[in-house]
């Protein structure tokens, strides 16, 4: 999970025909609120899972390494809402991160990256290769979950040529380009977010291949039990 938390994800999501005054910023849910209120009732709904969580706004910083503890997970996504968001955001180096957190990893299961962000950046053509490259080897798909207000635009209209310099459509037109799989979906309130979530988990269902280390079972005393009947 690869979850923006730049400042633009304090503001509350506003639907189209929202009525609320903007100046009452608490009446709505913030965008980072709806985002790890879905993303916590994903990995409840996956509890065999590993997962890991990655934030990211002007740099990047992995705030959990693929864990298989529901209980770590949890407390991973609830952290996402400490402090204040910055204000710059750098997609392309955060993707570029969570990509190469599958280097070295057994290739068992779904391997996805789901990135949740309300906006967009302008990705370097090296980074682009790098991203591409990266999500190849490891045979990634990547997921965007897109959470839009309503003066953000569209990603329906990415082949427009009137949005050719808005980032987020420059991002998505990018992320189609790709060879692995990828698929967006635009949250405009919690229900779209949470039919977001549902889609992504009922797509990456493949067996699971894993393995625990078990206690041993202590023998002693049976040993001695039949060395005293022998004696």
């Amino acid at each position: 999970v690869l979850l923006d938390r730049s400042a633009s994800m304090d503001d509350a999501l506003r639907e189209k025909g929202a009525t609320t005054p903007l100046t009452d910023k608490y009446a709505e849910p913030k965008k980072r609120k709806i985002a790890r209120a879905a993303l916590a009732e994903f990995a409840t709904g996956r509890p065999h899972d590993a997962i890991g969580l990655m934030m990211f706004s002007e740099n990047q910083f992995q705030v959990m390494p693929f864990n298989m503890r529901p209980d770590m997970i949890q407390a991973a996504i609830q952290a996402g809402g400490v402090g204040s968001g910055l204000g710059n955001t750098d997609v392309g180096s955060a993707l570029l991160a969570a990509v190469q957190t599958f280097d070295d990893r057994p290739d068992s299961g779904s391997r996805i990256i789901m990135l949740v962000s309300d906006g967009g950046a302008q990705i370097a053509p090296p980074i682009r290769l790098d991203i591409a490259a990266g999500l190849a080897r490891n045979r990634i798909a990547l997921y965007w979950i897109y959470l839009r207000s309503y003066n953000q635009p569209a990603l329906a209209d990415s082949d427009s040529a009137e949005f050719d310099n808005v980032a987020e459509v420059a991002m998505h037109r990018y992320f189609r380009s790709l060879s692995t799989p990828y698929r967006a979906f635009e949250a405009e309130n919690q229900a779209s977010m949470q039919r977001a979530i549902d889609a992504v988990g009922r797509q990456q269902m493949l067996p699971i291949t894993y393995q625990l280390q078990v206690p041993r079972v202590d023998r002693a005393a049976l040993c001695y039990l039949i060395a005293a009947l022998a004696c």
